[in-house]
């Protein structure tokens, strides 16, 4: 499985440019399993496993605020695409570990189920760390291509 946009987050990305639609200005980057993989079909949180959220990490995940660290902090153009990247994200185990954590999903800053995702990335896992360890992502990348 590959990382990528889901529907909902095109549709968002294309409403806010182009239609003049109230876009998040927070977002958050959740850990979940693999118990139901996300796809581009993928519309609500609900629909997926987020990890144990008593070793190190918090339901919800990390807040992504826009012009703050974290933040998308890479902007590239090439030929037919062009990318947006997040700085890292780390979290670090406490006593009962981080478990499982298989594909991290960005979604608005809704709280619970009912946020909408709009991407999702592959970790090539499940990765799990316990107490005192972390588990970093890097280059969470989001690419939109010509066709």
């Amino acid at each position: 499985m590959a990382s990528g946009w889901t529907d909902k987050g095109l549709y968002q990305v294309l409403g806010g440019y182009f239609a003049a639609q109230t876009i998040p200005t927070t977002f958050d980057l959740r850990l979940v399993t693999s118990a139901v993989a996300p796809d581009a079909n993928t519309t609500v949180f609900s629909a997926l496993t987020e990890v144990n959220t008593d070793g190190g990490y918090v339901a919800d995940g990390e807040p992504i605020t826009r012009g703050l660290s974290p933040e998308f902090n890479t902007w590239t153009e090439a030929a037919g695409s062009a990318y947006i990247e997040l700085d890292d994200i780390v979290w670090t185990a406490t006593a009962a570990g981080i478990n499982s954590a298989s594909y991290a999903v960005l979604c608005n800053d809704t709280s619970g189920g009912t946020a909408e995702v709009y991407a999702y990335f592959d970790l090539s896992g499940p990765h799990s760390v316990t107490n005192g360890q972390t588990l970093t992502l890097a280059d969470c990348r989001l690419t939109l291509a010509s066709s």
